[in-house]
């Protein structure tokens, strides 16, 4: 079987139920992920996948004779696409894939063996739902209470559990990644908090608990975790740039807790089992929140949020009034139920 999903991190890392049902179901299959680098992380280490195979993260119509044949040559039985691209769909047609499921959205879906027709209101429908019934397509329903899955590599949570010893950072360590929003060919800025609330939260956090506040991101978050930092009371440690994805969920591993906005990385923290609270402003949590686990959200809204639709940011205010209008009184509230769960 192959699975493919080219991008992005967080929509790589909802098709892991469907992973896990598909294991379930056909227990002695071969499964194969098809995914671009930029998300590879994500699944690498997925118990269920038998192997990965690197894809561009975008196949646009020069990409699509190329990689039919390179399909073709692997014989697949059965492909798997979680995915609204009509050129997906033409790629496994081409490539001469006998069964072929994937998501139907707008009737673009025609090429597949096993449609899954996208209601109108798949805004409403959880990400990880729509995928897991491309799985119960082929008779491979999804498993009760399966959550999302990553797995940080043994080798990262070691390294990060030594470099917090040698670093005498002190715990609880709370973990904030206050960028995010940014991937292969799009850059969603407005789904980011402002800095200066993380600030404000994260020496709320210090004040009432202690510990160490370690801030996360790739080098695309740099400005929000500078001026983050500037702007606290508190002393915070700022490992910008400085740590590899891996490295990143190690570190996560193991914080009291993970506050972010919605990205890959917060998703990948809390399918790894670290409590998570995560900032919802032009994303639908109905649609993008996070899914199993101890988490919670808290999303801003104003009359015409949610703004991200169909891939899309159709904003209409043209600015991030949705974030703006999460205060910190209810962000820290949340985080004081999780922490009150934690200890």
């Amino acid at each position: 079987m192959l699975v493919l999903k080219p991008c992005c991190m967080g929509d790589v890392l909802f098709t892991t139920p469907l992973l896990a049902a598909l294991k379930a179901a056909y227990p002695k299959s071969d499964l194969t992920f098809a995914t671009g680098a930029w998300s590879a992380a994500v699944i690498v280490e997925n118990p269920h996948v038998d192997a990965l195979l690197a894809v561009p993260s975008h196949i646009g119509l020069r990409d699509v004779r190329e990689w039919a044949g390179r399909l073709r040559a692997a014989d697949f039985d059965c492909a798997l696409v979680p995915d609204r691209s009509p050129l997906l769909g033409l790629l496994v047609a081409l490539a001469g894939i006998s069964r072929r499921a994937g998501l139907d959205s707008g009737g673009r879906g025609f090429l597949y063996t096993d449609r899954v027709v996208i209601p109108p209101d798949d805004h409403s429908i959880h990400e990880a739902d729509l995928y897991g019934r491309v799985g119960t397509a082929i008779g491979a329903p999804p498993l009760p209470g399966q959550g999302t899955e990553y797995h940080p590599p043994a080798e990262a949570i070691t390294r990060t559990a030594v470099m917090i010893e040698e670093q005498g950072w002190q715990r609880p360590l709370w973990v904030i990644h206050p960028g995010g929003g940014v991937n292969p060919g799009m850059a969603l800025m407005p789904k980011r908090w402002p800095p200066g609330r993380f600030a404000v939260l994260a020496d709320g956090l210090l004040n009432a608990h202690g510990g160490t506040a370690l801030l996360l991101g790739a080098e695309t978050d740099a400005d929000a975790v500078r001026t983050m930092r500037a702007a606290m009371r508190h002393p915070a440690v700022d490992l910008t740039g400085a740590l590899d994805f891996a490295m990143m969920q190690g570190v996560a591993h193991h914080a009291a807790l993970y506050i972010g906005n919605d990205s890959g990385a917060t998703h990948c923290a809390l399918a790894g089992g670290t409590p998570t609270l995560c900032i919802f402003g032009p994303t639908d949590a109905r649609q993008y929140g996070l899914y199993g686990g101890r988490g919670m959200m808290v999303a801003g809204r104003v009359p015409w949020s949610p703004c991200f639709r169909r891939g899309r940011l159709v904003c209409t205010c043209g600015t991030i009034r949705c974030m703006e209008s999460v205060t910190v009184e209810a962000v820290r509230a949340a985080t004081e139920q999780l922490v009150g769960a934690i200890v």
